[in-house]
This record gives structure tokens, C-alpha cells and sequence, in this order.
């Protein structure tokens, strides 16, 4: 088949398009916020324009002098009324010298709408409409000096085939609500638990008890008056957010969309005695979808947003059988009202070099080394939990074995990403992280049992994982190194004081050595948490020799294998003087103590600069004791 050779041209405004031909091609986007009449009353009412930031680029396709297809797109100086919020890419441009505004941007303007796509006319060769497109896309940027193009809310397939184009995939989320086929709002609730729908239940009825009454209003009793009170609504609500809420449609948009009163769905709310409207609720429609977009409120009335903005529409959703509703972007608390998080696809290419070499080499699953959830019993019977990362290509026997236990220690490990695992995976280590007693996630009793075993059966559950690592072959008995930080780093230490001849070497990242000072320097605002710690961990005077005995520092002359300290010399919880009393122990000791310490740190190393350092020298410490 031969390929067609497209025609491009850029029109400036939807009004340069024929109408009838933009909604023929838009079909398959079934949605209003995609129709000729929506873009072009967004245009007309001058809510989208240059001055806004907004300036509306469409790139039309042409076959034979006819339209085959269309890319809406807009030249924006800004990141307002998107929802795809890109402020670490612009500080990267920032820090580049590059101009990160005007980008093209490729959405429904101000509307989060997922499905975006080209517009397409029937039966014409989609690929290479959109290979056309985007060539002369690419080309114009390069051309204007334009950093960035976007495509926000695409449609997954279409997206797919942008990837093979040279853009790079983001995920977000959205929240939807799917029809089940209830056919009451009652149905709905069995959704949830007896808690769940009692509370519910309990938000609506508190509405009625505020003597309100609410309606719903359609198209044939939509009308000038109703929609400007609803732009009322919607410009209050947007001052009470500040830049946040930044008032983005004009009152004539408002007013001229009742040429189009057939997408409208409004939800109102007034007093019983009164005719005053003060709350209303605007969703757009089609015969499968609503969207909720713009609510407003003239009283702080409980409960009030919840009903207008996501119950009226769902019962409204049950009853007229619509499939799916979109609430709009943002806010957690709708996962507890019937919604759930879905994932929303961006797709970005960047055309300068520099900006392109930092971010596209995003992670590459095929490169990644597989983390593999594993158990293995304590000394005492409990099962451990943790997980085990191989070096790719390994055969996973006889490796040498980086020991991570995690910092807290009441939090836990959890499967996923983390750059230093992978980091030391890739460098040839087989990487260990347990969850040992007093790890949350395993209920009270599991967290209880860990109080004042700091050093005790904590420890010990971390050296069960090793020994159990050795007896499955796993771990070189001779190259096992243990790293961590904060209470990790404390387990390193207690590691090399309490079994010596288990490890190689260690590094400890702003890690406790003495209970006792660690419990001296409790900062002023955990003053409320040190009754609480002294049961946990210890009392200095009462269980002076529980903390004497799990205290590495006080047990200088057991540790023997080379150690690596990295401290923050700003730390306000593990405080520098604790990494500083057991390198000066060491030392008296005759043993070199490799010393980190970054004065412009705190528990953690947070500067870039700071995390290269710390990370290169500890690769370099781990190569030279356990590489070997």
C-alpha cells in the first residue's frame, strides 16, 4: 500500500472549521467537551484565548483536499485548568536555562475528560493521519523553539501508539463511579460495609434535618436565569481557593451554553421556606456519561457538597441507567462515597536534548531486578516476613547478601520500587529486607511483643533471615554486609556488637549507638511521645541494664569488621553525637571508621549532591570488603 502524503495547515480558531464536518470526524470521542458548539463557545466567550493562555492550535490533515483529520491542541503559557500537575518538570527546565512556557498542550481546555484522541474521518488510515499529524506537531515546536509537547487524559490504545512515536508515558488517577446495575440508590450502598453505609446514610439525612429541599433540573427547565445564578456560584467558589480556584470560564460561557441545553444536568438546593436558591451543582451529559464540574454554595451547610456533587447525581445516574460518572479531579475523601481511583494516561516529549536525556530514561521494567516476597520462621516460632531481591541474570546461589532492615522500627517494609535496592542489585548484591517484630501491618500483638527488645529478639529475628538466607544456599557465608538507616542503622550496629562473626562489613546511616543518649536527646516536640518511648524501648534508670546490655557503643570491643558511618550533622532526632561517640570508640580501638558527615543534612541525606556522595562511597566500601 502506498503511503498518502497529508496536507497540514494550523487554524487559529474552531470557527475556521465547518462545524458539521468537526462533528462528523469527533464521533468517536463521545463526549460534549469535544463538540464543535463547546470549543466554540469556550473561544466565544473568550474564556479560552491567547490573553487567557490559551491559545487554540488545530492542526487539520487534509486527503485530497478533504479533512481526514484533525489534532485540537492549545499554546499555553501556563499550567492552570489542566490537573496534570507538571511543576517538577518546569523546575527541571528551570534549572536547564530553558524556557519551560509556551508548551503544547493537547485536552479538553479546564476539563480533566479522559479519551482523548485525534479526530478522525471514517474509514481513512487512523495511523497514518496521526503519523502525518504528528511529524508536523513535532516539527512546528522544533521550529518555534518550543520545549514540550502534551497530550493529557489520552485514550489508552491511542496512547500506545504515541509511545511508539518518541512520547513518554505519565500516570495519574481520576475517580469514576460505575454503574453495576443497581436500581436504587439502596442497592448502591450494599457496596459498602454496615459502617460505610451508615455513614452515609447519616450525611444525606442530615440534609433534610437543615430544612432543605433539593431539585433537579434538565434541560427543558434549564434557563438564563438559573445558569447565571450557577456562575455566581461558581466564581464564589472559585475566590474561596484563591489562585487555586482561579475563576477560568467567563459569564458568557455560562450564558451561551444554553444553546446546548441538552448536555445540562443541575442540581439545586434551597431553603423549604424560601424560594432562594444557595447551593447549586452543574454536571454535562450524554446519553451514557455525566461529568460533575462546577458546584457553588452561598452557606456553609454540612453535607451539602456531598449531596449535590455525588449523591443526587448518582441516584440521578441509577435511575436514568447511565454507565459511568466522573465526579471531577481530586479529593480522597470520594473513595469513601462509592468512587474509585482510575488510572488517567499522559504522554510527553520533550525537544531539547538536555531536558530529553533526564527524564525520558524512565524506569524500564525489563531492566529492573525482581523483588520476590519470602518468609522464614524466628527462633521462637513467629513467621517473618520480607523480601528478596536477586541481581538480574543470577542464578541465586552463593551471592553476596546486603542486609537492609528497615528504619522506625515501627513501620515496615512493603513491595515496590525503591532506588537504592535496585542500585545495590544492580552492582551484583542480593538485597534482604524483613520485617521484624514490632513491624506494623501485622496486628497489635506483633507490635506489642517488640517493646524493650531493641537489641534482643528484634535483633535476633534479623539474624534468623540471615542464617535462614545461608542455609538455603543463597548468601556467600563469607560476604554478608548489613546496611540501614535511623533504627536500621542502630541494627547495624547492634549487628557487628552482638554477632560479629555473621557480617563482613557495615554501614550505618544516622544510626542510634547508646540507648541512653538516644533517649537523653529526645527533641522538644516528641516531649508527649517520651513516656511512651521509655515503655517501648526503656527507661534509663529503670532498665538501666536492658539499655546497657542492647547499647553497641557499650560493646566496642566485640565489633571487628570494617564499618561505614554517614550522619547529618543538623539531625534533630538521631543527633550527630551519637554517630561521633562510637567512630571516636572505634578509633581508640585501632579500627578505621570511614566518616560521613554533611552540615547541611538532617536525618537523612535529602541534597542530590549529598545522596551521589554518601551512595558512591558506599558502593566503593561494599566492592572492597564483599565483592571480593
Amino acid at each position: 500500500m502506498n503511503h498518502i502524503e497529508h496536507k497540514i495547515e494550523i487554524k487559529l480558531s474552531i470557527q475556521e472549521i465547518n462545524k458539521e464536518t468537526w462533528n462528523e470526524l469527533r464521533k468517536e470521542i463521545n463526549n460534549p467537551f469535544y463538540e464543535w458548539e463547546w470549543l466554540y463557545n469556550l473561544e466565544l466567550s473568550k474564556s479560552v484565548s491567547r490573553q487567557t493562555g490559551w491559545q487554540p492550535l488545530y492542526f487539520i490533515a487534509y486527503e485530497n483536499e478533504e479533512i481526514c483529520g484533525i489534532a485540537p491542541l492549545f499554546l499555553k503559557n501556563h499550567s492552570y485548568g489542566e490537573f496534570i500537575f507538571d511543576q517538577s518538570f518546569a523546575k527541571l527546565a528551570q534549572d536547564l536555562n530553558l524556557n519551560y512556557y509556551p508548551k503544547l498542550i493537547g485536552m479538553s481546555p479546564y476539563s480533566p475528560i479522559n479519551g482523548y484522541e485525534f479526530l478522525y474521518k471514517e474509514n481513512k488510515n487512523k495511523i497514518e493521519i496521526t503519523n502525518s499529524l504528528i511529524k508536523h506537531i513535532d516539527d512546528f515546536a522544533l521550529k518555534n523553539n518550543i520545549l514540550s509537547c502534551n497530550f493529557l487524559y489520552v485514550n489508552e490504545d491511542w496512547g500506545k501508539h504515541l509511545q511508539s512515536l518518541g512520547y513518554q508515558e505519565w500516570i495519574n488517577t481520576s475517580s469514576e463511579w460505575k454503574n453495576n446495575g443497581e436500581k436504587t440508590f439502596d442497592d448502591f450502598l450494599s457496596r459498602f460495609n454496615s459502617n460505610q453505609r451508615k455513614n452515609i446514610k447519616k450525611e444525606r439525612k442530615s440534609i433534610s434535618k437543615q430544612n432543605l429541599e433539593i431539585k433537579i433540573h434538565t434541560e427543558e427547565d434549564i434557563n438564563l436565569e438559573m445558569v447565571q445564578k450557577m456562575h455566581n456560584f461558581y466564581e464564589q467558589h472559585c475566590l474561596r481557593w484563591g489562585v487555586w480556584g482561579s475563576k477560568y470560564l467567563t459569564s458568557e460561557f455560562f450564558e451561551n451554553i444554553l444553546e446546548n441545553k441538552r448536555n445540562l444536568l443541575f442540581f439545586s438546593a434551597s431553603r423549604n421556606d424560601s424560594e432562594r436558591t444557595i447551593a447549586m451543582s452543574m454536571c454535562i451529559k450524554n446519553e451514557k456519561y455525566i461529568w460533575g464540574r462546577y458546584w457553588g454554595s452561598q452557606e456553609e451547610v454540612l453535607n451539602l457538597h456531598f449531596e449535590l456533587c455525588y449523591y443526587q447525581p448518582i441516584e440521578w445516574a441509577i435511575k436514568n441507567n447511565i454507565e459511568s460518572f466522573d465526579p471531577g479531579a481530586g479529593g480522597k475523601h470520594k473513595r469513601r462515597r462509592g468512587f474509585f481511583a482510575k488510572s488517567t494516561k499522559s504522554f510527553h516529549k520533550w525537544f531539547n536534548k538536555n531536558m530529553e536525556n533526564i527524564i525520558s530514561p524512565w524506569l524500564n521494567e525489563d531492566h529492573m531486578a525482581e523483588m520476590k516476597p519470602i518468609t522464614y520462621k524466628s527462633r521462637d516460632g513467629l513467621t517473618i516476613h520480607g523480601y528478596l531481591t536477586l541481581p538480574k541474570g543470577s542464578n541465586g546461589k552463593n551471592l553476596p547478601v546486603v542486609v537492609n532492615p528497615h528504619g522506625g522500627p515501627w513501620a515496615r517494609d512493603t513491595w515496590g520500587y525503591r532506588p537504592e535496592i535496585q542500585f545495590l542489585a544492580n552492582r551484583g548484591y542480593a538485597v534482604f529486607q524483613m520485617n521484624f517484630r514490632g513491624s506494623t501491618g501485622y496486628g497489635r500483638e506483633f507490635w506489642e511483643i517488640s517493646f524493650k527488645e531493641w537489641g534482643k529478639s528484634m535483633q535476633d529475628d534479623i539474624t534468623d533471615g540471615v542464617k535462614w538466607l545461608i542455609n538455603e544456599g543463597i548468601a556467600d557465608p563469607n560476604r554478608i554486609a548489613i546496611y540501614g538507616a535511623s533504627y536500621g542503622g542502630y541494627a547495624t550496629l547492634a549487628g557487628l556488637a552482638f554477632t560479629p562473626e555473621l557480617y563482613a562489613c557495615g554501614v550505618d546511616y544516622v544510626g542510634v549507638s547508646s540507648l541512653f543518649t538516644f533517649m537523653e536527646s529526645i527533641p522538644p516536640y516528641w516531649e508527649l511521645y517520651r513516656t511512651m518511648l521509655y515503655e517501648m524501648v526503656g527507661h534509663p534508670e529503670k532498665d538501666k541494664e536492658l539499655l546497657a546490655s542492647a547499647s553497641p557503643l557499650l560493646h566496642i570491643d566485640k565489633i571487628k569488621a570494617p564499618l561505614f558511618i554517614a550522619q547529618g550533622a543538623n539531625d534533630p532526632r538521631v543527633v550527630k553525637s551519637e554517630s561521633d561517640q562510637i567512630v571516636e570508640a572505634l578509633k581508640n580501638a585501632g579500627i578505621d571508621v570511614p566518616y560521613m558527615v554533611k552540615d547541611d543534612e538532617g536525618h537523612g541525606f535529602y541534597n542530590e549532591e549529598n545522596q551521589f556522595d554518601f551512595y558512591r562511597e558506599m558502593e566503593t566500601f561494599l566492592h572492597t570488603h564483599i565483592s571480593q
